[in-house]
């Protein structure tokens, strides 16, 4: 039975303006959480998707087959849910989101590719979902009209207002893109741990990962942070993308109720003072990232934009547990790149023994224990990540 801490961190995630996956053994109620968070959040139910080894893009988006001997359009659940979202915000009323089932059943970084850069908030209006030319040919099939109207809980002539205006405020791009307020969940198990550094960078860098507590594992944070030597800033870049990201909306094609976040006293200098407020937070970031860079891994000022983006929310909200904040920056947004290197430092051990990098990833994993605490979130990944490299291990 998940706690109210993980919802907690999932909805910390969400509101942020990231999508997230939560990882735990089967059986331990990640699917039935993801769903009864966006029902909290958007007070919708979410379109599903469970994952299959089959599974492909077209299945997700569109794809035509032939019935009654004439071709019909199929829409897959990623259509469903983004199209649904888009009329249901026209209508200032809340989104339809998505819950990815177990994606590690297929091959996320391939059936996923198009949307990945979607994901991003500020890729958001490049994201190709639909044609608009199907936008059209939705609002003239009856069946069809007559599904989204099933889903979107609306009277069908307010869908075919909100199908009307979608055509006209998208005529420019050619597409409906994916709106700033959808979110996507997805879960995977683990009966495997291994599986978690076998994940694409591109899903880890736009999913940010939650692990799931079991029976037998319990997390609980600490923050260690009296004797370590960092920071406790962020770039000013980072700050002011932060605050134009949240602040993102589309006001500009007439749909007010679609923006990241509601907040009326969102400004930069509410980054700021969330960054002030968690500097602890920020510190041990810092402190983490700057021995990850021993590792070789170049980390770009994004991970410091969703720091930030993080933070922000959680000082809207109050929210006062600073050690697990930390646990979450660093598990969910730090230490993933450090599994898309595992590979390589597996492969430069068989060939090299130890090297001046391995010693650098067990010093990684004995600090983020010590910083964070042996049970938490972040020294557990470090402890899954120690299967591929042995010899990180003290």
């Amino acid at each position: 039975m998940a706690s109210n801490d993980v919802q907690n961190l999932i909805e910390l995630m969400l509101l942020s303006g990231k999508c997230v996956l939560l990882v735990g053994a089967p059986g331990t109620g990640k699917t039935r959480l993801a769903i009864e968070v966006c029902r909290r959040l958007t007070g919708c139910e979410p379109r599903v998707v469970v994952g299959r080894g089959d599974l492909s893009y077209e299945d997700l988006v569109y794809r035509y087959e032939l019935r009654d001997g004439s071709t019909k359009i199929v829409l897959g659940e990623l259509a469903l849910s983004i199209l649904a979202s888009w009329i249901r915000l026209v209508h200032r009323e809340s989104p339809i989101w998505l819950v990815l089932d177990e994606v590690n059943r297929f091959n996320a970084d391939l059936v996923l590719g198009d949307l990945f850069i979607g994901l991003d908030l500020e890729h958001r209006r490049r994201a190709k979902i639909l044609p608009l030319d199907m936008v059209k040919t939705i609002g003239r099939d009856e069946d069809l009209c007559k599904l989204i109207t099933d889903i979107v809980q609306l009277d069908e002539n307010d869908v075919r207002k909100a199908l009307q205006h979608l055509e006209n405020v998208f005529r420019r791009y050619g597409y409906l893109p994916i709106p700033y307020l959808w979110r996507a969940l997805a879960t995977m198990n683990i009966v495997d741990r291994s599986h978690l550094y076998r994940l694409g960078f591109a899903f880890s860098r736009r999913f940010s990962m939650i692990l799931f507590p079991s029976v037998f594992r319990n997390f609980r944070s600490e923050l260690n942070d009296s004797t370590i030597e960092a920071e406790a800033s962020v770039p000013s870049q980072a700050i002011d993308e932060a605050y134009r990201e949240l602040a993102l909306s589309s006001q500009d094609i007439d749909v007010p109720s679609d923006r990241v976040l509601y907040s009326i006293t969102l400004t930069r200098g509410t980054v700021e003072e969330a960054v002030k407020r968690f500097e602890r937070v920020a510190k041990v970031f810092n402190y983490i990232a700057k021995e990850m860079d021993s590792l070789g891994i170049d980390l770009g000022y994004s991970i410091y934009v969703d720091l930030c983006r993080l933070l922000t929310v959680a000082h809207l909200l109050n929210y006062d547990d600073e050690s697990q904040l930390a646990d979450l920056a660093v598990s969910s947004l730090l230490l993933p790149h450090v599994g898309s290197i595992a590979p390589k430092l597996r492969a430069e051990l068989l060939l090299m023994g130890r090297t001046r990098r391995i010693d650098a990833l067990a010093n990684l994993f004995d600090r983020v224990a010590t910083v964070l605490g042996t049970r938490s979130r972040s020294a557990y990944y470090c402890e899954v990540l120690s299967l591929e490299v042995p010899a990180a291990i003290r």
